[in-house]
């Protein structure tokens, strides 16, 4: 069993969990004694490998959160199967994600894997959901997904808030409060995380919960939160869901008579999409804004 100098893991692990709100006891549950958590935090005992990287995936973060300094070895085939089949989703390809997860889940690489079973068992309930039309079941997917983690009541790691995502997106086709709750669920997640490592995910966030928000009639916090998602944008030099982001404010806007306002995120809508050569997302704003287009067009 390899042991890690653990004064400053100790320290780092004790910081986080203070932070988390988590209990020792709530914190080593099914994983080390109590008294030994207390001994590592202390500074008095090395931690086991083994050990801190269930304590991390415990607490939701990545066990390199507790290196200065590190080196990913990811193994690479797994990776690019994830990467795969993360694309095919984005293309809304779900046959051959399906296909995909169909021709790996049983292989050893991967069946050995806790946290890859977690991302096939995930992206079976969205498959689930736009292939066979079975809510019931892709939710219930979504929740075996859940259960398969680390972490605690008190917090939530980056998967956790993606599977969420999924599940309030699948809810909100039968009932918007309902999914507005998981919303406000993942924002307070969100908001406990300490590092993400892709600020992609937050952008995805704040633009769908901005998309529920608006199908309940709260306009103005929609904006709020696809105002969000366009600061990220900015600030870390994304296009991400930008124009997305423009096109529901401008439909905010519409929706509670500030026209001037929406002429002005129309056009910014239109920008971004003329950038990234996105013709569908243009002819949806042109068919939704049809007004606005015929006096913006020469």
């Amino acid at each position: 069993m390899s042991l890690l100098i653990s004064e400053s893991i100790g320290f780092k692990i004790k910081n986080l969990r203070e932070y988390l709100n988590i209990s020792q006891k709530s914190l080593c549950e099914g994983v080390c004694s109590q008294a030994y958590i207390s001994l590592v935090e202390k500074g008095d005992k090395n931690i086991s490998a083994d050990i801190l990287f269930k304590l991390s995936r415990r607490l939701g973060v990545n066990i390199n959160f507790f290196f200065e300094y590190y080196e990913s070895q990811r193994d690479d085939y797994i990776q690019i199967t994830m990467e795969n089949i993360r694309s095919e989703v984005s293309k809304r390809n779900y046959t051959q994600v399906r296909s995909l997860i169909k021709n790996e889940k049983y292989n050893p690489l991967f069946s050995s894997s806790m946290h890859v079973q977690q991302f096939f068992k995930w992206h079976e309930g969205i498959c689930e959901f736009h292939l066979g039309e079975d809510r019931d079941k892709a939710l219930s997917l979504m929740d075996e997904a859940l259960g398969m983690e680390y972490t605690t009541k008190n917090n939530y790691s980056e998967r956790e808030l993606e599977i969420l995502l999924s599940k309030a997106i699948i809810v909100a086709e039968k009932d918007i409060l309902a999914s507005i709750e998981i919303f406000e669920e993942i924002i307070h997640g969100l908001s406990l995380i300490l590092r993400i490592s892709d600020n992609k995910i937050p952008i995805r966030i704040y633009y769908n919960y901005s998309r529920i928000l608006t199908k309940n009639k709260e306009y103005e916090k929609s904006n709020q939160f696809a105002k969000k998602g366009i600061i990220l944008n900015k600030k870390h030099h994304f296009m991400y869901l930008l124009g997305e982001l423009y096109f529901q404010i401008a439909l905010n806007y519409q929706k509670s008579k500030n026209f001037i306002r929406v002429k002005e995120y129309y056009i910014l809508a239109e920008q971004v999409f003329n950038i990234l050569n996105d013709e569908q997302s243009k002819n949806i704003l042109y068919d939704v804004f049809k007004d606005i287009h015929e006096i913006t067009t020469p």
